[in-house]
């Protein structure tokens, strides 16, 4: 049997309140008043949240809670330490529970099991957020990014290109948050929730680090300041319109009327023509699908497609 099994029929209830008193009650305290939370604790796993945190103001909360050996039995620190439920701290002649421990006391408790760590792991690494609804102003950001046709790495929202740039694109961030509350996308209290007018563009894009994630990382926030949408791909010359109708998806839902099509589309043409020169510099215009050409119902045709293809996503 490995160190990390348990055989709970061996473990008595004498060893189990000696452990949860003297030992997980104790860290458990401890763990919970350094956390910065202000979340209940009372149903809160000590085995799941320590996944969340760093090693050493862990190792160091163990070290603070260990427990001398004068203060326990020889007969139970022996069976503790043989069952691996507590083991040596940082500290000589110390004693910590251990992560056994922890995972026994809180599976007595209720607070954890196999499917709890599970889906854990699920959320954490494993969610990639297609169906995780965009919070306001990540749909006033996404909508500024396809509406100036920011469709790939030549041609990025590029903080970069200057304050004449910026002003511009606080313009359009603007109108893209008033275009979607009109249009009752978004609820009118929505703001983007800046002062200072030269500091707008910066703020929103600092706040939106979870667009990647909620749109399977077709939205890519790239430093140094350069944020784009990877739809095409250069090198064979293919544009990805079903992605671009995801996005479209995540900003709007499935259930478009022709009208609103329409003016979603009137939207982001506007957006484009009346500011393709004044959001891209020389070069970026020079890469710009709609430079090009070829692009102009990219966005009435995504729209259009979203019905068949939602499916897909939900």
């Amino acid at each position: 049997m490995s160190k990390y099994e348990l055989d709970e029929e061996i473990i008595d209830e004498n060893e189990t309140l000696v452990l949860k008193k003297v030992f997980y009650d104790k860290f458990r305290s401890s763990f919970y008043s350094k956390s910065k939370t202000a979340d209940s604790i009372e149903n809160k796993s000590i085995f799941i949240d320590l996944l969340k945190k760093d090693p050493t103001p862990v190792q160091n909360i163990i070290k603070e809670n260990s427990v001398s050996v004068d203060d326990l039995p020889s007969f139970q620190l022996n069976e503790l330490l043989s069952k691996n439920l507590i083991k040596q701290s940082l500290k000589p002649n110390e004693y910590t529970i251990s992560s056994n421990g922890i995972w026994y006391i809180e599976k007595e408790l209720e607070l954890v099991d196999v499917s709890k760590v599970i889906e854990f792991v699920d959320n954490k690494f494993f969610d990639f957020g297609a169906s995780e609804t965009l919070k306001p102003l990540e749909k006033i950001a996404l909508l500024t990014l396809i509406s100036i046709g920011a469709f790939y790495k030549k041609t990025p929202l590029d903080r970069n290109n200057g304050e004449s740039y910026s002003s511009k694109l606080s313009e359009i961030l603007e109108k893209s948050r008033e275009f979607l509350i009109n249009e009752e996308f978004i609820p009118k209290s929505s703001k983007l929730g800046v002062v200072d007018e030269k500091q707008i563009v910066d703020s929103v894009f600092k706040r939106v680090n979870d667009l990647p994630k909620k749109t399977m990382h077709l939205c890519q926030l790239e430093a140094p300041k350069k944020h784009y949408l990877s739809l095409y791909d250069e090198e064979n010359c293919q544009f990805d319109f079903k992605s671009l109708s995801f996005l479209l998806w995540k900003i709007f839902g499935d259930n478009l009327s022709l009208d609103q099509q329409r003016k979603i589309d009137e939207f982001c043409q506007k957006i484009m023509i009346n500011n393709l020169y004044d959001v891209f510099n020389p070069d970026q215009i020079h890469d710009h699908l709609y430079y090009k050409g070829g692009y102009e119902n990219a966005i009435s045709n995504a729209l259009f497609d979203i019905g068949e293809l939602r499916g897909n996503w939900k």
